[in-house]
């Protein structure tokens, strides 16, 4: 609903799940005024909502601001959303950001509609884009436990089983899965930042995860993502460029990825365009 400078409320997100709106605020002023948010809100939408505040993370601890979560309005934990004929359980509390990663919603549409013999969907969280994705076969990698158990009920709501779910650390599961010479048709990779402490360090570990990804793709699609507004799009391609040219592999770029639509970029503020991603077709 709201997108912080986008939406010319600086620091301040509120994404919308059926009847719980959950808020994110990095900024002083809707810091001491949270009332005129949740008051407006239950205005506009009525009393029959749960309204859950979520002011936590690296960016208000940017802001100089202490961690602020719990209820304002209401009592919902959690609900069970609809993308694209598909349903997801969305736990507000326990799950990363406000529950869900709305921004990923139309690349979410672009890929439901391709076909894998064998899918990995590495940081997979609750599983989204290896659900979506039509597969014989699917394996999740996701070392968060609260995340599996969410991951495994969405499997469920969406009757699939012919899975595995690995709960373990991602870059220790990819090493193995190299040492076993195990091939996928499909890969998908979407980490969390991981230039968020430290720029070199992350793009040595964007350059590990992916390059091992090509490696376990002998013919298929690599579907990579960062979410750094620190990795700029063209940094991040020419590493996939190069790791793929030193690998004597043959490729071809499908499609580029952006955030939603409704995460618009406004001048001056370049950190809104921050989600970036690449469908590349590996050939032998």
């Amino acid at each position: 609903m709201v997108y912080s400078e986008s939406d010319f409320l600086p620091g301040l997100i509120i994404d919308r799940y059926n009847n719980i709106f959950v808020i994110q605020n990095n900024n002083i002023f809707f810091d001491k005024n949270i009332d005129l948010i949740k008051n407006a809100l239950i205005k506009i939408f009525g009393h029959d909502i749960t309204i859950y505040e979520k002011s936590i993370g690296k960016q208000r601890e940017k802001s100089k601001l202490l961690p602020k979560e719990g209820f304002l309005h209401g009592s919902l934990k959690g609900t069970i959303i609809e993308e694209y004929k598909y349903k997801f359980y969305v736990d507000i509390i326990n799950g990363e950001k406000t529950g869900w990663f709305l921004d990923q919603r139309e690349n979410r549409k672009i890929l439901k509609d391709i076909y894998g013999t064998r899918v990995l969907d590495v940081f997979s969280y609750t599983g989204s884009f290896g659900i979506m994705i039509n597969a014989d076969e699917r394996y999740f990698i996701e070392k968060n436990k609260k995340a599996v158990e969410v991951l495994k009920k969405n499997l469920e709501l969406n009757n699939i089983d012919n899975y595995e779910v690995i709960n373990r650390n991602a870059y220790d599961v990819l090493k193995s899965l190299y040492r076993e010479n195990k091939k996928f048709d499909i890969i998908i990779l979407d980490p969390p930042d991981l230039l968020a402490d430290s720029y070199d360090k992350g793009i040595k570990s964007i350059t590990l995860i992916n390059s091992i990804a090509i490696d376990l793709i002998e013919e298929g699609y690599l579907i990579s993502f960062s979410c750094s507004q620190d990795l700029s799009e063209k940094k991040f391609y020419s590493i996939l460029r190069t790791l793929i040219r030193r690998k004597n592999k043959k490729f071809e770029l499908v499609y580029k990825f952006h955030q939603a639509l409704d995460h618009k970029i406004i001048f001056p503020h370049k950190e809104l365009e921050y989600l970036k991603g690449f469908m590349i077709e590996i050939k032998k």
